[in-house]
């Protein structure tokens, strides 16, 4: 199973390459991704990931309701809405809310942003807590094309790791998992019936050539390819193994 980089040239930013990344497992698919350009956004590619949703999930459609929040949020503050159940923030009891850290700090809410935490917001979240996260990850991680993804907030890790794998897994669906792991993880997958193909780690994460042995020799006996891979989840690596390092990572 090749890997490719999809890269564009600095100087011709419609020129799209491919190459292949060194790999000891054939071709297992007809052919490896296409890309794509957009002229209105600055992604010089596109991936289909379609083939990693189930059913369930391939079927979930926006709520019209929640859409109809958006659309709220950028009306004027003094707009009459009669749409989704959204109260008059003059009616709201509370006039301020205070609190105090163990450093001696308060902290205020009052005005529109007591406001705001008292009202129904979109499902996407709390705006300037958001735009704040994607500043982060622009200024840490390069610019990120808000455009064409978003961030998703969660109460947790376990959280977001669940709603992933609902969003993948079918039943009897194969998974590769770092051995050891967090039990948790392991508890999100039972479910579904799951095969755990279990890959040993050492100080430098996972073992690549474990993982090629395993799918090649899945492969030549026609076995499933697993479609799912717990292994590039920092949070759910054991204390003792540390993160896969950069070499290994681009394996």
């Amino acid at each position: 199973m090749a890997q490719y980089q999809l890269y564009s040239s600095a100087n011709e930013s419609s020129t799209v390459a491919r190459c292949p990344i060194d790999c000891l497992i054939p071709e297992y698919g007809p052919e490896a991704p296409q890309p794509s350009y957009n002229q209105n956004s600055a992604i010089p590619f596109t991936i289909d990931y379609s083939y990693f949703i189930n059913d369930i999930s391939s079927k979930r459609q926006p709520s019209q309701l929640r859409e109809i929040t958006r659309v709220l949020e950028k009306l004027p503050p003094n707009s009459i809405k009669f749409g989704v159940g959204v109260p008059n923030v003059l009616t709201f009891p509370f006039k301020k809310i205070s609190v105090e850290i163990i450093t001696g700090e308060n902290i205020k809410l009052q005005g529109q942003e007591l406001s705001d935490a008292l009202q129904y917001l979109p499902s996407v979240g709390y705006r300037p807590l958001i735009k704040i996260l994607e500043e982060m990850q622009d200024r840490f991680h390069g610019p990120q094309y808000w455009n064409k993804r978003s961030i998703m907030m969660t109460s947790g890790a376990q959280e977001g790791l669940s709603k992933a794998v609902d969003m993948c897994m079918r039943c009897n669906d194969s998974v590769i998992m770092p051995d050891p792991v967090y039990t948790g993880a392991v508890d999100l997958f039972r479910p579904y019936d799951a095969e755990i193909i279990p890959i040993v780690q050492d100080s430098c994460g996972i073992v690549v050539e474990e993982i090629e042995k395993v799918l090649s020799k899945r492969k030549r006996k026609m076995m499933p390819i697993p479609k799912v891979s717990h292994y590039n989840i920092y949070i759910n690596v054991h204390v003792y193994y540390g993160p896969l390092t950069p070499d290994r990572y681009i394996r």
